[in-house]
């Protein structure tokens, strides 16, 4: 007897001692020994339609340059992009990319009923900020006016609308391309503000933005106050660059007007810009896919880009 007591207490003090063990290293807690995955950064936000939530197709794309130069892209054939991915919202308007890269972007909503939202940011997956809102706005506001060149000639592109008067909202809603008579006269519908953002597109040429239009319109010269500047593109042994696209972005700081000119370089590499007083970006991209960038132009003229 006194041996199977002595061996209970054996058995006893054995099955603590591995309950013990068993709970200071984590066996009996799988979820422990799972190593914890960081949670994947997410680029959200929401749309909203005249200020509640709808549900809507969301579209991520690479944004190559800030969001003057991107002015009706989506509307026009203008160096289109295929969306980086698409997602729709939630009935609360929710909507959130996974896995998106540090860059600049665009984000377009299209409600159900054909209205637009869009959005110009640059995400950092370490810092992914507020969550975005697509705001599509209609209302009853009407722009008549009538557009032409410096050099008298009526304004043969596509002009389009954008609803957020002040730079410094974010989102906005841009109306559908519209295209000028041949006097350059041109109506745009379904306001909700009694200021607007206006966007004139010559497909493969320039992009001219002029912020705060009112609703009176009136006769406006697009490519006012615009100046040639002459530059070159050279690759990184020095030697001239043909058939190079080059993008180059200027502003007005006294306007608040913006531009974008499209070029393609000659034979020498040499290509001519429109633009307004300030440059503050350029993109040069060649045939065979080598790239560059910067903000101001060089004073000698000359970018350079390197092999993609």
């Amino acid at each position: 007897m006194e041996i199977r007591r002595v061996a209970r207490v054996i058995v006893g003090l054995t099955g603590v001692v591995l309950v013990w063990y068993a709970l200071s290293t984590d066996l009996l807690n799988p979820r422990r020994n799972v190593r914890e995955e960081p949670e994947e950064p997410l680029l959200s936000g929401r749309v909203t339609k005249n200020g509640g939530p709808v549900t809507a197709l969301v579209e991520l794309r690479r944004a190559p340059l800030p969001e003057p130069a991107l002015a009706g892209r989506v509307e026009l054939p203008f160096g289109e992009e295929p969306p980086a991915a698409s997602v729709e919202s939630r009935e609360d308007g929710e909507f959130r990319f996974g896995g998106v890269p540090a860059g600049r972007y665009e984000l377009a909503a299209t409600g159900p009923d054909g209205g637009t939202a869009r959005a110009w940011l640059r995400f950092d997956p370490e810092a992914p900020g507020e969550p975005v809102v697509l705001a599509i706005e209609t209302g009853e506001g009407e722009l008549r006016a009538r557009a032409r060149m410096a050099n008298g000639a009526p304004f043969a592109g596509y002009v389009l609308a954008y609803t957020r008067a002040d730079p410094g909202e974010p989102g906005g809603t841009w109306t559908p391309a519209v295209r000028p008579d041949g006097e350059g006269a041109f109506e745009i519908l379904g306001f909700s503000r009694d200021r607007v953002t206006l966007a004139f597109v010559d497909p493969g040429s320039l992009r001219v933005v002029v912020p705060g239009v009112g609703m009176s319109g009136g006769p406006m010269v697009v490519d006012g106050g615009l100046e040639d500047r002459v530059g070159e593109v050279h690759d990184g042994a020095g030697a001239p660059v043909e058939r190079a696209t080059v993008w180059v972005e200027s502003r007005d700081p006294l306007t608040g007007r913006e531009a974008v000119h499209l070029s393609k370089t000659d034979a020498e590499g040499r290509f001519r810009a429109r633009v307004l007083p300030e440059v503050v970006g350029w993109a040069v991209r060649t045939v065979d896919g080598a790239t560059g960038s910067g903000s101001d132009l060089p004073p000698e003229g000359i970018v350079t880009v390197e092999e993609g």
